[in-house]
């Protein structure tokens, strides 16, 4: 599963940070693939140091999904605040880096998140917002993109592409049979070859990596309402 690590100005940003993670997690087609979306208000108190924290779980995450406001946030003894270490971090460590940018008058920022913008600018494509749902919207969008680029999402026609969780022994056997039977009755079919139903699967190409495919469970599956809700 993917991992994400949400970068922003806390206080100023709470609402569309919270916002974007639950929206990951609860959408169908995200959640798929997307299984933790990092926060740093959502861990525990502890004895580490913030920035230890912070910058160790950019390390761990696959993206590194920026917001970024009018405000730059407190800075460290080098001038540099969290947000902005951050995504140095993700840059050094080679990590996906997505970066939203809120509004379009830059000049109303503070002069260190003007900076910042620029800088992330020149390595990256940015996308604006002006609301939360206009957010949610360039997020979707761009993680979307991003699991394209992975392989995650292909565009396979739905009866060609793997089941979501469903294996062969969600496959009725006995149906697969019939049908062999019964098609070689009335002699639309000359088989050659096996008569297993994992073979006839696979001959009609009803598999894909070994695992049935949309159409398979359609025509074949023991309970197709399990992956299909309008199945009839």
């Amino acid at each position: 599963m993917i991992r994400v690590f949400i970068s922003s100005v806390q206080k100023e940003l709470a609402a569309e940070r919270r916002a974007v993670k639950e929206f990951i997690l609860r959408d169908p087609l995200l959640s798929r693939f997307i299984g933790d979306v990092f926060l740093f208000e959502d861990i525990p108190a502890g004895d580490r140091k913030p920035d230890d924290i912070y910058l160790a779980d950019v390390e761990q995450r696959d993206i590194f999904l920026a917001i970024l406001g009018n405000e730059y946030g407190r800075k460290n003894a080098d001038g540099k605040s969290p947000t902005d270490l951050e995504f140095d971090h993700a840059t050094k460590n080679h990590r996906e880096r997505l970066v939203f940018v809120k509004g379009d008058d830059d000049s109303a920022r503070d002069q260190d998140m003007a900076n910042l913008v620029s800088k992330a600018g020149r390595q990256v494509t940015r996308r604006r917002f002006t609301d939360i749902p206009g957010l949610v919207r360039e997020v979707y969008a761009s993680l979307v993109e991003s699991l394209e680029n992975r392989g995650a999402l292909t565009t396979r026609p739905f009866d060609d592409s793997i089941c979501n969780g469903a294996t062969l022994q969600d496959i009725a056997n006995e149906q697969v049979t019939s049908f062999v039977e019964t098609a070689e009755a009335k002699g639309r079919l000359a088989l050659k070859g096996s008569r297993a139903p994992k073979a006839v699967l696979q001959n009609f190409n009803l598999l894909r990596d070994g695992k049935p495919t949309n159409a398979a469970i359609l025509l074949f599956g023991k309970n197709p309402r399990k992956f299909f809700n309008n199945a009839q």
